[in-house]
Parts: structure tokens; sequence; C-alpha cells
């Protein structure tokens, strides 16, 4: 029954993950820049956007006030985020990786929270 509940919640969080990143794509798709933008500040700053969604998602006002905190607190744009996705759009293997990473933070922060 416990394995069962933990795989609920490993899909849960997937899904919330792509969800997330879907519409901050939609949303935000600016003209890209030539920055680059590491996978680990990539998977941080993505954490961070998530716990903020999952925390003022009754109040888009306060999520998108939380959204600038966290990029100005990382020093990363959204053309930055934009490009960073595109670039790895084109290779799958490397989009996985990303995704591990970011499932296990999540779930770290979920074990540890603030």
């Amino acid at each position: 029954m416990n394995l069962l509940i933990l795989i609920k919640n490993k899909f849960i969080i997937i899904i919330s993950v792509l969800f997330l990143l879907a519409i901050l794509f939609i949303i935000f798709n600016h003209p890209k820049t030539s920055s680059r933008l590491s996978e680990e500040k990539f998977v941080e700053v993505y954490v961070q956007l998530s716990i903020a969604s999952e925390m003022y998602d009754t109040s888009s006002t306060k999520l998108e006030e939380e959204r600038k905190k966290i990029l100005k607190q990382y020093n990363v744009t959204q053309e930055e985020i934009d490009h960073f996705i595109q670039e790895y759009n084109k290779n799958p293997e490397k989009w996985a990786k990303v995704w591990e990473k970011i499932v296990r933070r999540l779930e770290e922060e979920k074990a540890n929270p603030p």
C-alpha cells in the first residue's frame, strides 16, 4: 500500500512539474538571449518556482511577485529560462536527466520543509 502511495506521489509531482514548465514556456516565451543557464541553476530556479506555484496557487498577483523575487535572487531572466528550455527540447536524453534532478530536489524539499 505504501508503495502505491509513493508511486502516486511521484506521478503527481512529475505531472505538476511538467504542467508548470508548459505554462511558464507558453506565458513567458520572449526573444531568446545568448546567455547560458547551467543545469544546476535551472533546476534550483524551477524547483523554487514550483514551490511558489503551490504556495500561491490562489493568488496570481502574489505568484507573479514571488516569481520575480526568485528570478532576481538567482540572477536569472525569463529569457534565459526560455532559451534553456528551447535548447533542451532538442535533446530528450538531457531533458530526462534534468527532470530526474528536478523531481529529486522537489522530493528533498517536501521531506525537509524550511
